[in-house]
């Protein structure tokens, strides 16, 4: 992996808070600037669930190569780490694993990431192409899901755990007039086979209406939103990846939150559920001239390819 600006970084965070003791953390780099090369080490340890950098951001004009990462679980309970990759504010996962007591996750350019137990043997090991560039490389041709036309779409990942970037750019949204109406704009179509939504992000406004004052109940579901409704919560399909929020206006301002699925847990998706992703919203609109809205902002979606 290579760091090689100033906002990108490496982070870690528990699920849980540790049990007795925090995980240790060791992440060697070597930084390039010009024709000089020097190796060194970053050492840290987790804090539970607040994420923690365990490799800074390079500073400007070097390049950074991490040449491996080891995070040794010395709790006396197993664990969910993960490690992400942080661009300008915004987490991009790249590996979520369990560790037993005793295990270390460890990654190499060779190897990519792995998990080791105490007797030195491997128990998973995801493949990465060696020398990745988090500009390039890391962006993924396998497995993703299709975004819709208005839809710009950037893939993260291993082809396995995957992350979605979703750049909505006037994305039509048809609002309602006058009328207490549920609507929906479809995003993003996962890939065929079963896969599991881990958690989500949306910066999302609406705009182009002549009622700019309406404060929709806005959020993201696997099934569009329809009937006479002023919220979402009548239906759970309406906001099972993000819970139903209340936006500030329809004049542009967005509505930001991030979050694991509705209802706390991954959201398993069979092959033959629902892979669709759409922007919901329901309200008592007001007296829009028509019903045409667009939709300008950002979503996040990470989510793990289990089967085809």
């Amino acid at each position: 992996m290579i760091l090689n600006t100033q906002s990108r970084k490496l982070q870690v965070v528990l699920t849980t808070a540790a049990t007795s003791a925090n995980m240790s953390v060791l992440v060697d780099y070597t930084d390039t600037s010009g024709d000089s090369p020097v190796d060194d080490m970053q050492l840290s340890s987790t804090n539970g669930t607040t994420a923690v950098d365990i490799c800074f951001a390079p500073a400007n004009g070097v390049k950074r190569d991490i040449n491996g990462v080891q995070i040794h679980n010395q709790d006396t309970a197993s664990k969910i780490v993960r490690v992400s990759l942080v661009d300008n504010g915004t987490a991009f996962r790249l590996i979520s694993a369990t560790l037993q007591v005793g295990d270390t996750l460890g990654y190499t350019d060779a190897t990519g990431w792995y998990v080791q137990d105490t007797s030195g043997n491997r128990r998973t090991n995801i493949t990465a192409a060696s020398n990745i560039t988090l500009t390039d490389a890391l962006k993924n041709n396998l497995n993703n899901g299709t975004a819709e036309a208005t839809v710009t779409a950037v893939h993260y990942g291993d082809g396995l755990n995957m992350t979605a970037v979703l750049t909505l750019v006037n994305t039509p949204l048809t609002v309602g007039v006058s009328e207490n109406l549920g609507v929906g704009a479809l995003l993003y179509t996962l890939p065929d086979g079963a896969c599991m939504i881990r958690d989500s992000y949306m910066s999302v406004g609406i705009s182009g209406v002549t009622i700019t004052n309406d404060t929709p109940d806005v959020g993201l579901g696997t099934v569009i939103a329809s009937g006479a409704v002023a919220t979402l919560d009548g239906t759970a399909t309406f906001e099972n990846i993000i819970t139903g929020q209340t936006a500030a206006d329809t004049n542009g301002t967005a509505t930001v939150k991030g979050s694991g699925p509705t209802a706390g847990a991954p959201l398993e998706i069979t092959t033959a559920g629902a892979h669709t992703i759409y922007f919901n919203a329901a309200d008592g609109w007001g007296a829009n001239t028509d019903a045409a809205g667009l939709l300008n902002g950002t979503v996040v979606i990470s989510y793990v390819r289990q089967a085809a």
